[in-house]
Formats: structure tokens, sequence, C-alpha cells
């Protein structure tokens, strides 16, 4: 368990959580920062309470959607040496007992003021492994992007119109557009 201290910008270990509670509380950064939105959970699964000024997100939108974990350590590391090759911090995960989620961080990817992650499923490796290397060798910089190309492979959809602008490596933009065809512009993907 995790509290979000909003001063540091992070999350800090949970000292006074008595362990012997039959609920379990899930917390995560605040949403307008990219995280993913708080929750209390009842042994039965049924949402107790959701902080105030949240939105759920809808997986119906391409919200965040749990992941299947793996306690597999073959897959635990496939998706750390990708992310570590990659340099990049993009990457979210989730601890519950032995278990480990993945999902790949993709706020404002393809919709203005979401927090949107695409889960990392263990059939998804060699789509995660060929991304890094399609990136790498379009662009010695363009593994930065391994988060963002790899949803929108697995999701067969391109990034907003927007998103699309700001790459301006040519190969890299043409990963990107061999992902999914154009998108029209709209209110909350321009």
């Amino acid at each position: 368990m995790a509290n979000d201290d909003a001063e540091r910008g992070g999350f800090v270990p949970a000292t006074d959580v008595d362990a012997s509670q039959a609920a379990t509380t899930t917390t995560s950064n605040h949403a307008e920062r990219g995280g993913l939105v708080s929750a209390t959970t009842e042994p039965e699964g049924a949402v107790a309470a959701a902080p105030v000024g949240h939105r759920p997100l809808n997986a119906e939108r391409g919200g965040f959607v749990p992941a299947t974990p793996s306690s597999s350590r073959h897959y635990i590391l496939r998706v750390l040496r990708v992310y570590e090759r990659a340099e990049s911090s993009e990457l979210m995960w989730r601890v519950e007992g032995d278990t480990v989620r993945f999902s790949a961080f993709c706020s404002d990817t393809f919709e203005w003021g979401t927090a949107d992650a695409e889960n990392i499923e263990e059939a998804d490796l060699e789509l995660l492994e060929r991304t890094l290397d399609d990136l790498q060798a379009a662009d010695h910089y363009g593994d930065v992007y391994i988060s963002e190309l790899f949803s929108a492979r697995k999701r067969g959809m391109r990034p907003m119109n927007r998103f699309m602008q700001i790459i301006s490596e040519p190969a890299v933009h043409a990963l990107f557009e061999q992902a999914g065809p154009e998108r029209p512009s709209t209110f909350l993907a321009p």
C-alpha cells in the first residue's frame, strides 16, 4: 500500500495502516499528474469510496484496465530489460501478493487530459521488444517513444494528431502512422 504525498510528488510507504484492516486501499499519483485513480476496495470487490474530483477511468474510453498479473520471472525480466534498454521511466507496475502487473504509460497520447496506460501482458512481450528494436533502428533517440508506440500498436490506433505533430524524425513518425488509420480531430483529441 502507498499514499500519495502531494508535497513530494510521489509515493511514500504507509506507516499508519493496520494490517488487519478488511479493506484494501490502492493509491497512486493524482490523475492530473498522469497517475491512476485511487479507490478503496472492500473484500467482495465493491468500490467503497472514490476521492472527490476523480472520475473513474472507463475501459470503453481506453482507460486503465487491470492487467492479468504474472509471477513469471521470465516476463518480469523481459519487460524490465526493454525499459532499461530504452532508458525510459514510463513503465508503471502494481504488485499484489506474489504477482506483478506492468503497464506502459501513455497519458495524453490518444486524448488530452486523460490518465492512460496500456497493459503489458505476457503475450505482448514480442510486440514490446519489436517496438523497441524498430524505434532504435529508426532514430538514435527514438526509444523515448517506447510506451506510446507500443500502446498504439497494441490498440491498432494512431495517436491524436497533436501528438503526431511533435514527432520530428520522419522514420519514427512513419512507425506511428503504420499503427493505425489517421484519426479525425475531436475536442479531446485535436
